[in-house]
Parts: structure tokens; C-alpha cells; sequence
């Protein structure tokens, strides 16, 4: 994220690791004789809140993809997606990477690669289930925002864009 950037309540905006969460409050809190800025968030899909100093934020936390740009990217072309042949931490390490990027495509790509994955390997170890999971429930809810669909409308669309490129 841009320094410059500042976020308000009410916001939505896609972080790497918690998905789509709302912009509580922005604040100042003193900390060892220096005041800070933090943003509190709620993640929509996980409870609870997270308390982030400004500062902080991962270079790959952005706003809501607008509508057009959504629809770009669910119909981009995933030919050049290379299937990791990797052991299972290392792509959990090239993946992570790839959520951290500012490209809108990554958890998209991400998602079709898991998928291969599981459909060569048979499974996924759980810790890369579990990440998938994260990543599909993210992307989903950003295209339910986007795309104001409702969540059978948005998984649908979401199947048939990962399908859009033979396996």
C-alpha cells in the first residue's frame, strides 16, 4: 500500500492473508513516547478484528477491484499459468508471495494453480486446504461487493471462470 494512502471508515479493502475487511476506525495511539497511526479492521469471513499500525500495511493490501476491471480479470486468459511441481511448503511460500503482489489477477491465478494441484496430486497437504479456502472465500466475497451478486450467483461465476481454460 501507498504511503499517501489512507483509509476510512466504512471502506472495504483487500488485504493478503484476511480477504476483504471493513475499515473500522483510523487512530492514534501513543506507544513508548510516539504517537502511531493504526487502522482497525474487520475481516468480513474470520471474527474479531485486527489492529495494524498504518505503517505497516502489506504493500499487497489494495481497495476493491471497480466493476469492470472484476470482469476483466475473470475472463483473462490463464494459459501462461505455470503448475508448481514443488513440495508442498515451498509453493505454500510461492503463494503466500503471490497474495503479498498488488495484482489483481494473483488470487485468481493462485486459485486455478491450487486446483491443479489437487486434481494431479489428489490432495493438497491441509495447510495448502486451508489456504485455498482463505483464497476462494477472498475472492468470492470481493465479487460479491463488486458485482452485487449473491453467493451462489458469485461461486458460479467464479466456477466458470476457473474452468474457462482446459486443464
Amino acid at each position: 500500500m501507498s504511503e499517501t494512502k489512507e483509509w476510512n471508515a466504512g471502506e472495504h479493502l483487500m488485504t493478503p492473508l484476511h480477504g476483504v475487511c471493513e475499515v473500522v476506525e483510523r487512530m492514534r495511539q501513543e506507544i513508548l513516547g510516539q504517537t502511531q497511526a493504526f487502522y482497525v479492521l474487520r475481516p468480513l469471513d474470520e471474527s474479531g478484528t485486527l489492529k495494524l499500525p498504518a505503517r505497516s500495511l502489506d504493500a499487497g493490501v489494495r481497495p476493491l477491484l471497480e466493476k469492470r476491471t472484476m470482469e476483466d480479470m475473470l475472463h483473462a486468459s490463464l494459459d501462461d499459468v505455470e503448475i508448481p511441481q514443488l513440495r508442498p511448503h515451498q509453493r505454500m511460500d510461492l503463494w503466500y508471495t503471490g497474495l503479498k503482489a498488488a495484482d489483481p489477477l494473483a488470487r485468481r491465478r493462485i486459485l486455478w494453480q491450487m486446483m491443479q494441484v489437487r486434481q494431479r496430486e489428489r490432495k493438497l497437504s491441509p495447510a495448502e486446504e486451508q489456504l485455498c479456502g482463505r483464497v476462494k472465500q477472498a475472492l468470492l466475497r470481493e465479487m460479491r461487493l463488486v458485482l452485487d451478486l449473491d453467493e451462489p450467483g458469485a461461486e458460479t461465476l467464479l466456477d466458470e471462470s476457473l474452468h474457462f481454460v482446459p486443464a
